[in-house]
């Protein structure tokens, strides 16, 4: 029904369709991405890059041909710039154990090692608002 309205230019069904589609949860970030280029849904393409970008996993090699090598370059290359732009959160750990076996620096180790490595969690990507790079990055595509 959607890509007849769309062919057609039936906007009012049109933007119906795409309502009630939007309310369907079984639509993955690709599928959203593809839907959207297709039919010209913005909504669906910014939601599919964002769902990418935010999920744990990295785009891996068949949904980057489902994508085009270029947009998937793209949303690879802004998941890296995400990680080595943001403060890492920094805790001090043993260097040989692993754990929190002292407070200091320079104390040694509880369980008879020593020496102290820092740690770096990545942040947390799931709570990153990435529109605006989406937007600067894709232009009047989205």
């Amino acid at each position: 029904m959607l890509k007849l309205c769309t062919m057609w230019e039936f906007t009012d069904i049109r933007e119906r369709a795409i309502q009630e589609l939007s309310k369907e949860k079984s639509m993955g970030p690709i599928e959203k991405i593809e839907y959207g280029k297709s039919y010209e849904v913005k909504e669906w393409l910014l939601e599919g890059y964002v769902e990418l970008l935010k999920r744990a996993e990295t785009i891996t090699s068949e949904e980057a041909e489902r994508l085009g090598w270029k947009t998937a370059a793209k949303l690879l290359l802004l998941r890296e710039e995400y990680l080595f732009t943001r403060t890492p959160n920094a805790s001090q750990v043993c260097g040989r154990c692993g754990g929190k076996c002292g407070g200091d620096l320079y104390m040694s180790c509880g369980r008879g090692y020593g020496g102290y490595t820092q740690v770096t969690t990545p942040p947390d990507r799931k709570k990153h608002d990435f529109t605006y790079a989406l937007r600067k990055e894709f232009g009047s595509e989205l």
